[in-house]
């Protein structure tokens, strides 16, 4: 049983298997940048900027889901520079298909002071999106629905990964195998 506790706790490494919200945030926000790092590749290779005029990722400003029916989309602002040091604004929604691949509906740089409307946004509590002005420029956000089951939102996580942490999962574990 002893052996049974130590591989639920511990990868085969050493390190603790389970995480807190903060390195799954992280984890997400690095998979996130990363898709978006490629879309704005693309859209370097198709406006044919090339050294320093192509865009470089910057950061993620803001994030959406949003379901409607059956479609899901995901809404990103993000700003991008260049090597000469010019920020700019950019907005992409990504839809995500049913074999769960994602397809970017909408890549486009935008200004500061645009601001379409989006339910899909608004409703989910991301104020501060900014979309394209023209309301065919996307495709998720017009249905006024509101996120199944309130969004997400869940009490966090606080594990930690510190020694206590590790000791009372320990603790919970012997007590449900019966094990002193």
């Amino acid at each position: 049983m002893e052996i049974v506790i130590k591989k639920a706790l511990y990868w085969p490494d050493g390190r603790t298997r389970r995480c807190s919200d903060n390195q799954v945030v992280e984890h997400t926000r690095e998979q996130k940048s990363l898709m978006l790092q490629a879309l704005l590749d693309t859209y370097n290779e198709d406006h044919k900027l090339f050294g320093d005029d192509a865009y470089e990722f910057k950061d993620i400003l803001h994030f959406q889901s949003i379901g409607e029916g059956i479609m899901w989309y995901k809404h990103f602002n993000f700003t991008t520079k260049t090597k000469d040091g010019i920020e700019d604004l950019f907005f992409a929604e990504v839809k995500e298909e049913r074999d769960n691949e994602l397809v970017a509906n909408t890549f486009c740089k935008i200004e500061s002071n645009e601001n379409g409307h989006c339910y899909g946004c608004i409703n989910n509590g991301t104020m501060d999106m900014k979309h394209p002005d023209k309301a065919d420029a996307y495709s998720g956000g017009h249905l006024d629905v509101h996120m199944p089951f309130g969004g997400g939102r869940r009490r966090p996580n606080t594990w930690t990964g510190s020694k206590e942490d590790v000791a009372a999962e320990e603790a919970r574990l012997r007590y449900i195998y019966g094990v002193k």
